[in-house]
């Protein structure tokens, strides 16, 4: 349980940032570009004990993780690993690389932590009216939260009728 705390402190520790960050961020989906990249000081170590969380997650330290869910964690151990090979530091990413990072980082910690809701997923999507793209990072729950508010606005806007040519209310 010891190591297992101290990885889920680790991982919290970088981590937080980033939560604060996208909690600051709100809607305008605005983040500080370094604010969790500053947090890594030493990138060999930080890929070391990132190693040491994975094998602890394969010899079962932080319970029964599914054969699906441990696939994931090594994918983004290697995402993490490729990101950082042949780097001085990690303010040399790019923030494409920096959005790739913190989503590797947030799979681990919410597979470790059995609690995947709590996820940050980083995007960037193009504004309307402008040639920058915009970084969002929302949780997965409030993700599936917007999904389900949009699907209910859809199926809401299908019930009403509007007669017109070729298009008779059969009620």
């Amino acid at each position: 349980m010891l190591i297992r705390a101290a990885a889920i402190v680790f991982f919290t520790a970088l981590l937080s940032p980033i939560a604060a960050s996208a909690e600051t961020s709100g809607a305008s989906g605005k983040q500080d570009d370094n604010a969790h990249i500053e947090r890594i000081e030493d990138v060999e170590e930080y890929v070391e004990r990132t190693r040491d969380v994975i094998e602890g997650a394969r010899e079962g330290v932080y319970g029964k993780i599914r054969k699906r869910d441990m696939d994931r964690v090594v994918q983004s151990q290697q995402q993490i690993e490729a990101l950082f090979a042949d780097r001085q530091g990690p303010i040399t990413l790019t923030h494409d690389e920096q959005i790739q990072l913190t989503n590797a980082q947030e799979a681990i910690n919410a597979i470790i932590q059995a609690d995947d809701k709590s996820r940050i997923v980083c995007t960037r999507a193009k504004v309307i009216g402008t040639r920058f793209a915009q970084t969002e990072c929302v949780t997965v729950a409030e993700r599936e939260r917007r999904a389900d508010v949009a699907r209910r606005v859809i199926r809401t806007a299908n019930d009403y009728c509007v007669p017109g040519e070729g298009n008779a209310c059969a009620r």
